[in-house]
């Protein structure tokens, strides 16, 4: 996937992090939050696009001022979102610290894979049945901690443009293909039937 950002080795431009989806505690914007208010130095650019639970705790972080380089939108059209995301240089996936957290492998993960962007993500059982940290352009990081998230971005955004070269995530989009899922499903149902 050519990014429609592409990042030429001295070029100096913003470093482009989103996060999209709906605001549940699932997602730990808390943590988000907390990350960029920790990289306020660096030239880091958060988007936050959605809205829903926690869109409160999102509005009340930035009446205080103190995240300028974050900025919300609320939902958009799916063609924009797509557009929004290849612009992107780095995904966001979730981070918060419930047991459906550590069991669901999110669909915003799934679409960062399909548009080949680097990702950070939440370490859990359920993200390990797809990816795992070796993997370029992947950082896993542990539920809740600001300080990793934030020092995850730092390393992907060093790799950005090596990962750049290179066509991220295309084992991962077979495996998450429809015709590979409706495969393994089978596959997991023919004992029932024997």
């Amino acid at each position: 996937m050519v990014n429609p950002r592409k990042l030429d080795q001295n070029d100096d431009r913003s470093t482009l992090v989103l996060h999209f989806g709906q605001m549940l505690p699932l997602h730990g914007l808390g943590t988000i939050l907390a990350a960029a208010a920790l990289a306020k130095d660096h030239d880091i650019l958060w988007t936050l696009i959605g809205d829903g639970q926690d869109a409160n705790l999102v509005h009340q972080a930035l009446l205080t001022g103190d995240l300028p380089k974050v900025k919300w939108i609320g939902w958009l059209p799916r063609t924009e979102l797509v557009r929004r995301i290849q612009e992107s240089d780095i995904c966001l996936g979730i981070f918060g610290e419930s047991e459906k957290a550590a069991r669901v492998i999110p669909n915003k993960v799934q679409e960062a894979i399909a548009l080949g962007k680097p990702i950070v993500t939440l370490d859990s059982p359920g993200i390990r049945e797809l990816m795992s940290p070796d993997m370029p352009g992947i950082k896993l990081i542990p539920a809740g901690d600001p300080r990793a998230l934030y020092e995850g971005v730092l390393e992907l955004r060093e790799q950005l443009p090596s990962l750049e070269q290179s066509e991220l995530h295309v084992d991962l989009i077979e495996r998450i293909s429809p015709r590979s899922i409706g495969a393994e499903l089978l596959n997991a149902l023919r004992p029932l039937t024997d």
